[in-house]
């Protein structure tokens, strides 16, 4: 059980939402954003907590005038304290989403590839550049401190462990002891260990800018719009993989004439001030835009709602309700924002026949797939060990040369 407070319940829903406004201060609660130095700590952080506390103090003027001075130097004490844990916290938990997902690929300890570094983000912030294509988010790369404290980590766990029981500590004192053992022990280090730790975390980070095809979890990031030719790179690679990635799947689970139109329009993005009334108003127009690429008429909601699988792409979860935005509830909208945003899909079925089947029976596709070729634009050197990887997914044929200048990021 928490040991008891020495706020009261009022002051401490004060005091919650005052450490909410004060990491978004902080270094790790800012927004930073693509390509941008990483963000730093207000230069007037100090002085805001103490100007809180006096805040504090007025607000709650009556118990704070019935303290002696010795309780209450004890509760500015605590109260500074609270902001000092919640942004070690912080800090915490960035750290160990970096790590989990960073370490979470197969280590490579050289680079077979010599293509530009991607900028790298914040993990826990989303990319704010709308012009660049990004599967996955992208990840910072670790520095030889990151490297050593997640390699020490246990071993300092247990030191501050030792310690907490030794003074009689509880709990709340674990982060800042930690953060205080790991300082210490760094500093202590020679400048050649600390020199060996940083090689390691470039070996790391260029370890991994390989494109693994089979292995790639969540963390990719594409290309940016500095590209000179961004535009005409964007538009064929969708068109390439709207092709040739359903070709990949096993021969029982194609359809006899895909769902997909020659033309993909994607979801606007948005933030999460943006209200549901102009979600309804993106959803609208995104299902408009979506339906002009396979049918010039209005949108036959009725039609649709009583046979949807005449109408809707049979790969959209069945549960997922589609119908006219305007009479959808908030829930359905929210659930269709969720599932559209960030991925490449096709909501409605193709109506016309292939031109080349007999007595309006679509033609089936042959047994054998055979990879479409990559459009022109794409052409370039080619990189044996992805030809490698490519051939063992597709069966056959070298990979197109856009594949091979995707990174992985983690």
């Amino acid at each position: 059980m928490a040991p008891k407070s020495l706020f009261p319940s009022d002051q401490e829903e004060w005091i919650k939402k005052a450490v909410v406004e004060y990491i978004t201060k902080t270094a790790h609660g800012k927004l930073w954003e693509h390509g941008k130095p990483a963000p730093k700590d207000n230069s007037n952080l100090s002085t805001w907590v103490e100007s809180k506390g006096t805040e504090l103090e007025k607000v709650f003027l009556d118990f704070y005038t019935s303290l002696d001075p010795q309780k209450l130097d004890i509760c500015r004490k605590k109260f500074a304290t609270k902001f000092r844990n919640a942004k070690n916290d912080k800090k915490e938990h960035l750290h160990k989403h970096f790590f989990d997902t960073y370490f979470a690929l197969p280590f490579i300890p050289t680079s077979t590839t010599s293509a530009t570094p991607a900028p790298a983000i914040n993990p826990a912030i989303a990319q704010t550049d709308k012009s660049s294509l990004s599967l996955l988010n992208p990840v910072a790369a670790p520095t030889g401190h990151d490297l050593f404290i997640a390699d020490q980590k246990a071993t300092i766990n247990v030191a501050v462990k030792e310690e907490c029981n030794k003074q009689g500590l509880d709990h709340r004192h674990h982060v800042a002891l930690f953060q205080a053992k790991c300082k210490s022990l760094y500093n202590v280090m020679s400048d050649e260990e600390k020199e060996t730790w940083s090689t390691r975390a470039k070996e790391m980070e260029v370890g991994q800018d390989v494109y693994h095809i089979s292995a790639a979890p969540d963390g990719v990031a594409c290309f940016s719009n500095d590209e000179v030719t961004w535009p005409g790179i964007s538009n064929d690679w969708m068109k390439y993989c709207t092709q040739s990635l359903p070709l990949n799947r096993p021969v029982e689970h194609r359809k006899p004439v895909p769902a997909m139109s020659a033309t993909t329009v994607t979801f606007p993005e948005f933030t999460e001030d943006t209200s549901v009334k102009d979600l309804r108003n993106m959803v609208k127009t995104f299902l408009e835009k979506q339906w002009v690429t396979v049918n010039t008429e209005a949108i036959p909601w009725t039609a649709i709602e009583a046979d949807r699988q005449s109408h809707i792409n049979t790969e959209l979860p069945p549960n997922l309700s589609l119908g006219d935005p305007e009479t959808l509830s908030k829930g359905n909208i929210i659930d269709l924002v969720d599932y559209f945003k960030g991925r490449i899909v096709n909501v409605f079925l193709l109506k016309a026949a292939s031109p080349s089947s007999k007595d309006g029976e679509p033609e089936n596709l042959p047994t054998k797939p055979t990879k479409p070729t990559a459009p022109r634009s794409l052409l370039g050197g080619l990189n044996s060990s992805v030809d490698t990887l490519w051939q063992k997914i597709t069966g056959g044929g070298n990979a197109p040369p856009l594949i091979r200048r995707l990174r992985v990021h983690t």
